[in-house]
């Protein structure tokens, strides 16, 4: 919970400092520090915006991949996501593998398809594509999807503002529990 100064979940709520004064009112107890909904007392939380890409043939989203840039206040980061979202009948454990790659906030998706491009070009042109900054290429040509065709093409889709509740509990023997929730914006 908030109250218990834990970095893991608090960089999920908005700091009672100057860049956040506007908004809510100062907490006290166990959300000093916070700003909170001056009517439920609780912290407000620090989104982040997710902005979905794909090409003119929806290669990623029909496949059950991902593919977005995720951008908050911490960080900017391209992910990508293969695996697809249709789950078979009956009992399955899906594990859908992520990759995610730090971009500078603000960047376009022109320079993101040049980026993606430029690490998926094989050998004897291509320096990066057996590299480890081409790992979610590889990993992506094994489910037949060719990312640097798809990063030609792409476009944004939408953006989805979303909220996040995290929440760590933790026993007293070191047992950590972290539970999140999502709140999004359409």
């Amino acid at each position: 919970m908030a109250g218990h100064k834990n970095p893991k979940t608090d960089r999920f709520y908005l700091k009672d400092d100057a860049a956040n004064a506007g908004q809510g009112v100062a907490g006290t107890g166990d959300f000093a520090g916070f700003r909170v909904d001056p009517e439920t007392k609780l912290p407000l939380l620090d989104g982040y915006v997710d902005t979905a890409y794909d090409d003119g043939k929806l290669t990623m989203t029909q496949g059950g991949h991902t593919f977005r840039v995720r951008a908050d206040a911490r960080k900017s980061e391209l992910q990508i996501k293969y695996g697809g979202t249709r789950p078979p009948a009956g009992f399955y454990l899906r594990n859908r593998g992520e990759f995610a790659i730090p971009i500078k906030p603000g960047t376009h998706a022109f320079q993101l398809s040049k980026f993606l491009q430029t690490i998926n070009t094989p050998p004897p042109v291509g320096r990066y594509y057996h590299t480890v900054l081409n790992a979610v290429g590889r990993e992506m040509a094994e489910v037949g999807v060719d990312l640097a065709a798809v990063a030609g093409n792409l476009s944004e889709l939408f953006k989805s503002p979303q909220n996040r509740h995290k929440f760590a509990f933790k026993h007293t023997s070191g047992f950590e529990v972290n539970s999140f929730s999502v709140i999004v914006d359409h």
